[in-house]
């Protein structure tokens, strides 16, 4: 559910290293750029009563969506469009032609090189360690409702969707209450001013029944929850929202037999969630147990959702979900459904986490699936033949506007990460190896963005001499580099060997007055500008001892400029990490801040 949006009427800069090719842009019928309206007098109603020069501007100003219609309308335009260096630099700048929610092509092109440039060592870095960056005795709507500070991202439990942002709170301790507030923000990619914010109360079902997506309590406006068919958890939807009888049901999510297991050997899947901190006790209700609706013995399970912002209440059999068997396995062993979320098309996400037994042994077993919530079907389903890596919960679910992706181990001990397609699951590319020759990462951390793969190894920390530890992000680009941009910038050497992808630069913060144990990278924001480091320790036991976690790092790739900051939460209140810049003249501060919304 994150998308990105340029405002509709900010016009767009010409890019003029682009525009000197107008002119020697040629059509179907050979005709010359600039002479259109001699040439083509006739065609020149069909055509607008603009000549082509005059288009090939317009051109620049519109989104991609707008230029794809526009090349709809007749012949003519469709050749015109899609021969001009506007349209062909715009198809090859993007691994899918997944269409991107309201992107325009110049903040493509400004992502994508800012991203892919490598860093000079002559960047700018800013010292902003103050522990109050705003004034803490205010919530969020009067620091930042119609100001001209802009939210950059929120740490925590929070969803983007398109110029909407949704975070969530639970509260109360028998009939469970969770807060969600709706930040809606200009209608542009990147997140701009806030406009307004709204709070809705939600009620969630019994903890054995609440299924939590990434770790959230409501996703977006969605809730989700599990109950069997036989005993489901009695609830109601009217006029003034959705209610739960007071029951707390039976355990769902992880009920009593979930693994086939004899004696004192763990399953290959309870010994995984064991190594994530998973256990029937200390669940966190990312993921439910689907091996009851596969048993003998059947007993079925129902998925159900709740919108609150169409106040509708969905059903989905587990049936629906599995099918009969996998996509090409066959048969399941003891499946267990692991949500993510949503993409922009309305398609629930999620994978289904399974066992195979090869040569006596068990082996894991993951198949990704997109299910079109509003007309309850399969738009696919896809079966992960590759060696699959599952080190932590947040590592195999890789999902960005245009792919979705996973990390896998070569024969070498490799690590690759091997991207499909969003809408229909085909491949799209196989990208690596992400590790350093020779090193076998176990501890890493793996993304994806639009147009590019970044990785971090943490688990050369331990053997680290000084502090901090280096554990730099690799970036790696999607799409092979053009040669003209190869050209024009000190890019890393090319792997000798074939088919492996080119690593552009390793990226890691620069000098800190207090360095923490190691930088851990925390992840982008929804426009994919900043990047974010995060202060932990060399080993997680000592943080409850150590300020590390209070020390950040933000990456600004347009401004190409470093920012330190230091938060520290006030552990009495309840509230938000915000990542935020304020324009202050001619320069932009970036501040995070501890915010409440109330």
């Amino acid at each position: 559910m994150t998308t990105r949006q340029v405002p509709l009427s900010r016009p767009l800069k010409r890019f003029t290293h682009l525009q000197k090719y107008d002119k020697k842009l040629r059509l179907s019928n050979d005709a010359s750029t600039t002479s259109l309206a001699h040439n083509k007098s006739k065609a020149l109603p069909t055509f607008g009563g603009l000549t082509l020069d005059v288009w090939n501007i317009v051109f620049t100003y519109l989104q991609p969506p707008d230029l794809r219609d526009l090349a709809l309308v007749n012949s003519l335009f469709h050749v015109t469009v899609t021969s001009s260096p506007t349209w062909r630099f715009y198809k090859s700048l993007f691994p899918t032609s997944r269409k991107i929610w309201a992107l325009s092509w110049e903040e493509g092109y400004n992502g994508y090189f800012a991203r892919t440039i490598p860093l000079t060592g002559a960047e700018t870095v800013t010292y902003n360690l103050s522990v109050e960056n705003l004034p803490a005795d205010q919530p969020f709507a009067s620091l930042f409702l119609n100001t001209d500070r802009r939210v950059i991202e929120f740490f925590g439990p929070s969803v983007r969707h398109r110029h909407d942002t949704f975070l969530t709170q639970a509260d109360g301790d028998f009939r469970q209450l969770c807060q969600s507030w709706k930040i809606t923000s200009t209608p542009q990619y990147s997140m701009g001013q806030v406009k307004s914010l709204e709070k809705v109360v939600v009620e969630l079902p019994p903890r054995g029944h609440h299924l939590r997506p990434a770790g959230l309590d409501v996703v977006g406006t969605f809730l989700f929850w599990v109950d069997f068919e036989d005993n489901p958890i009695g609830f109601e939807v009217t006029a003034e929202g959705l209610t739960f009888d007071d029951e707390l049901g039976e355990m769902a999510l992880w009920p009593d037999g979930a693994f086939e297991e004899q004696g004192d050997d763990l399953c290959l899947l309870h010994r995984l969630f064991l190594s994530w901190g998973e256990s029937q006790f200390e669940f966190s209700g990312q993921m439910c147990c689907a091996t009851p609706s596969v048993r003998l013995n059947r007993r079925k399970q129902t998925l159900r959702l709740y919108d609150y912002q169409k106040n509708k209440a969905y059903t989905i059999p587990f049936d629906e979900l599995l099918k009969e068997k996998g996509p090409w396995k066959g048969g399941w062993r003891s499946p267990w459904l692991h949500p993510w979320g949503f993409d922009d098309d309305g398609n629930l996400l999620f994978k289904i986490i399974d066992t195979k037994l090869v040569d006596g042994g068990e082996r894991l077993r993951v198949v990704q699936t997109s299910y079109h919530l509003e007309s309850m079907r399969t738009t696919f389903s896809h079966e992960i033949l590759e060696d699959i890596q599952l080190p932590s919960p947040w590592n195999f679910q890789l999902f960005s506007d245009q792919c979705w992706g996973y990390p896998i181990k070569d024969v070498d001990g490799n690590i690759w990460c091997i991207l499909r397609d969003l809408r229909d699951g085909n491949i799209v590319r196989r990208v690596g190896p992400l590790n350093r020759i020779g090193i076998h990462p176990y501890d890493y951390a793996c993304h994806i963005s639009m147009f590019h793969v970044l990785f971090q190894d943490k688990s050369q920390r331990f053997s680290a001499a000084n502090t901090p530890a280096h554990t730099p992000l690799r970036i790696f680009p999607i799409d092979p580099i053009p040669p003209d941009i190869q050209h024009r910038y000190p890019f890393s050497e090319p792997m000798a060997a074939p088919q492996t992808s080119q690593l552009l630069y390793e990226l890691h913060p620069p000098y800190h007055p207090d360095p923490p144990g190691f930088w851990t990278f925390g992840g982008e924001d929804a426009a994919e500008r900043y990047l974010f480091f995060q202060g932990a320790t060399i080993n997680s036991e000592d943080g409850v001892h150590s300020d590390d976690w209070k020390k950040w790092v933000v990456w600004d790739s347009h401004r190409r400029e470093w920012t330190m900051l230091k938060c520290q939460r006030d552990w009495g209140i309840n509230g938000f990490y915000c990542l935020f810049s304020q324009v202050e003249g001619n320069k932009e501060r970036v501040g995070l801040q501890w915010v409440t919304m109330e």
